[in-house]
Protein backbone atom coordinates (compact mmCIF):
# COMPACT_ATOMS: atom_id res chain seq x y z
CA UNK A 1 0.00 0.00 0.00
CA UNK A 2 2.63 2.37 0.77
CA UNK A 3 4.41 1.76 -2.40
CA UNK A 4 1.71 2.02 -4.42
CA UNK A 5 0.86 6.07 -2.51
CA UNK A 6 4.65 6.50 -3.53
CA UNK A 7 4.06 5.60 -7.04
CA UNK A 8 0.74 8.10 -7.25
CA UNK A 9 2.59 10.68 -6.00
CA UNK A 10 5.50 10.02 -8.30
CA UNK A 11 3.84 9.81 -11.10
CA UNK A 12 1.87 13.19 -10.37
CA UNK A 13 4.94 15.08 -9.28
CA UNK A 14 6.08 13.69 -13.05
CA UNK A 15 2.99 15.00 -14.84
CA UNK A 16 3.23 18.14 -13.06
CA UNK A 17 6.89 18.86 -13.68
CA UNK A 18 6.24 17.71 -17.51
CA UNK A 19 3.18 20.83 -17.69
CA UNK A 20 5.25 23.24 -15.89
CA UNK A 21 8.58 22.58 -18.17
CA UNK A 22 5.92 22.72 -21.53
CA UNK A 23 4.51 26.18 -19.86
CA UNK A 24 7.60 27.48 -19.65
CA UNK A 25 8.67 27.01 -23.16
CA UNK A 26 5.41 28.48 -24.31
CA UNK A 27 5.89 31.65 -22.19
CA UNK A 28 9.77 32.00 -23.44
CA UNK A 29 8.93 31.17 -26.71
CA UNK A 30 6.07 34.05 -26.48
CA UNK A 31 8.56 36.45 -24.87
CA UNK A 32 11.08 35.75 -27.53
CA UNK A 33 7.96 36.38 -30.37
CA UNK A 34 7.33 39.85 -28.48
CA UNK A 35 10.52 40.70 -28.49
CA UNK A 36 11.11 40.15 -31.96
CA UNK A 37 7.88 42.34 -32.63
CA UNK A 38 9.21 44.86 -30.75
CA UNK A 39 12.68 45.32 -32.53
CA UNK A 40 11.17 45.07 -35.30
CA UNK A 41 8.51 47.61 -34.90
CA UNK A 42 11.46 50.40 -32.82
CA UNK A 43 14.43 48.80 -34.00
CA UNK A 44 17.44 51.14 -35.26
CA UNK A 45 15.77 51.24 -38.81
CA UNK A 46 12.59 53.09 -36.60
CA UNK A 47 8.56 52.56 -36.45
CA UNK A 48 8.61 53.96 -40.12
CA UNK A 49 11.39 52.82 -42.58
CA UNK A 50 14.64 54.23 -43.81
CA UNK A 51 16.91 55.21 -40.85
CA UNK A 52 14.22 57.38 -39.06
CA UNK A 53 14.58 56.17 -35.33
CA UNK A 54 11.36 56.13 -33.14
CA UNK A 55 13.18 57.29 -30.27
CA UNK A 56 16.08 59.49 -29.07
CA UNK A 57 17.20 60.39 -25.90
CA UNK A 58 17.45 63.99 -25.05
CA UNK A 59 21.21 65.85 -24.82
CA UNK A 60 22.01 68.73 -25.71
CA UNK A 61 22.65 68.02 -28.93
CA UNK A 62 18.93 67.80 -29.36
CA UNK A 63 19.75 71.95 -30.23
CA UNK A 64 16.83 72.91 -27.65
CA UNK A 65 18.53 76.19 -25.92
CA UNK A 66 16.95 79.04 -23.81
CA UNK A 67 17.60 82.42 -25.88
CA UNK A 68 16.53 84.56 -23.21
CA UNK A 69 15.32 84.71 -19.65
CA UNK A 70 14.52 86.75 -16.53
CA UNK A 71 12.53 87.24 -13.78
CA UNK A 72 8.77 87.98 -14.73
CA UNK A 73 8.45 90.50 -11.57
CA UNK A 74 11.57 91.96 -9.78
CA UNK A 75 9.04 92.65 -7.07
CA UNK A 76 7.13 89.20 -7.02
CA UNK A 77 9.97 86.83 -7.69
CA UNK A 78 7.49 84.17 -8.15
CA UNK A 79 8.22 83.34 -11.96
CA UNK A 80 10.58 83.34 -14.87
CA UNK A 81 9.63 83.71 -18.44
CA UNK A 82 11.65 83.38 -21.38
CA UNK A 83 12.11 82.18 -25.43
CA UNK A 84 13.24 78.79 -26.07
CA UNK A 85 14.71 77.99 -29.50
CA UNK A 86 15.03 74.76 -31.44
CA UNK A 87 18.37 75.01 -33.50
CA UNK A 88 18.31 71.46 -33.82
CA UNK A 89 16.67 68.91 -36.99
CA UNK A 90 14.35 67.33 -34.54
CA UNK A 91 10.96 68.38 -32.98
CA UNK A 92 10.54 67.84 -29.31
CA UNK A 93 7.79 68.04 -26.88
CA UNK A 94 7.49 67.35 -23.36
CA UNK A 95 10.13 69.95 -22.66
CA UNK A 96 11.12 70.44 -18.64
CA UNK A 97 12.41 73.46 -17.83
CA UNK A 98 14.58 73.73 -14.60
CA UNK A 99 15.36 76.92 -12.44
CA UNK A 100 17.67 76.69 -9.36
CA UNK A 101 17.96 79.18 -7.10
CA UNK A 102 21.00 80.45 -5.18
CA UNK A 103 22.28 82.61 -2.42
CA UNK A 104 24.81 85.17 -1.72
CA UNK A 105 27.11 82.65 -0.96
CA UNK A 106 26.44 80.52 -3.75
CA UNK A 107 24.37 77.67 -1.56
CA UNK A 108 21.44 76.09 -3.19
CA UNK A 109 17.76 77.73 -1.84
CA UNK A 110 14.82 76.49 -3.94
CA UNK A 111 14.05 74.67 -6.80
CA UNK A 112 10.58 75.12 -9.84
CA UNK A 113 10.29 73.75 -12.76
CA UNK A 114 7.55 73.69 -15.82
CA UNK A 115 6.65 71.84 -19.32
CA UNK A 116 6.68 73.94 -22.55
CA UNK A 117 2.92 73.13 -23.50
CA UNK A 118 3.00 72.00 -26.74
CA UNK A 119 6.03 70.73 -29.11
CA UNK A 120 8.44 72.69 -30.61
CA UNK A 121 9.88 71.52 -34.45
CA UNK A 122 13.15 72.57 -35.91
CA UNK A 123 13.99 76.68 -36.61
CA UNK A 124 10.84 77.67 -33.69
CA UNK A 125 11.32 79.62 -31.26
CA UNK A 126 9.03 79.32 -28.41
CA UNK A 127 7.37 81.63 -25.40
CA UNK A 128 7.87 79.38 -21.84
CA UNK A 129 6.99 80.66 -18.05
CA UNK A 130 7.95 78.51 -14.69
CA UNK A 131 6.06 79.41 -12.03
CA UNK A 132 7.85 78.91 -8.38
CA UNK A 133 4.71 79.99 -6.49
CA UNK A 134 2.65 76.68 -7.30
CA UNK A 135 4.23 74.36 -4.73
CA UNK A 136 5.13 76.88 -2.15
CA UNK A 137 3.70 79.46 0.56
CA UNK A 138 2.80 82.79 -1.42
CA UNK A 139 2.76 84.97 1.49
CA UNK A 140 6.53 84.44 1.69
CA UNK A 141 8.67 86.21 -1.15
CA UNK A 142 10.68 84.19 -3.03
CA UNK A 143 14.28 85.25 -1.54
CA UNK A 144 17.74 84.09 -4.18
CA UNK A 145 20.75 86.18 -5.29
CA UNK A 146 20.96 84.41 -8.30
CA UNK A 147 19.70 81.97 -10.40
CA UNK A 148 20.33 78.95 -13.43
CA UNK A 149 17.99 77.79 -15.65
CA UNK A 150 18.02 74.91 -18.10
CA UNK A 151 16.14 72.38 -20.04
CA UNK A 152 16.38 68.78 -18.32
CA UNK A 153 14.39 66.58 -20.41
CA UNK A 154 12.48 66.28 -23.38
CA UNK A 155 10.54 63.65 -25.88
CA UNK A 156 11.05 62.98 -28.88
CA UNK A 157 8.74 63.71 -31.59
CA UNK A 158 8.99 61.17 -34.77
CA UNK A 159 8.33 63.96 -38.24
CA UNK A 160 5.56 61.32 -39.22
CA UNK A 161 3.88 61.91 -35.95
CA UNK A 162 4.12 65.49 -35.64
CA UNK A 163 2.12 66.12 -38.90
CA UNK A 164 -1.24 67.08 -38.93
Amino acid sequence: MFKAAVQKVTHGFLIGFGFAVALALLLFAYDAWQTRKFEKQFGEMGEFGDSLPSFKNFSPEAGLVIKEHRPQSPEANSAFIGVMQNTGSDSWQTIEVLVELFDKQGAFVDKCSSYLDGSIGPGQARNFKVSCSECRNNSQPLVYDRYKIEIVSASYMHPEKSKP
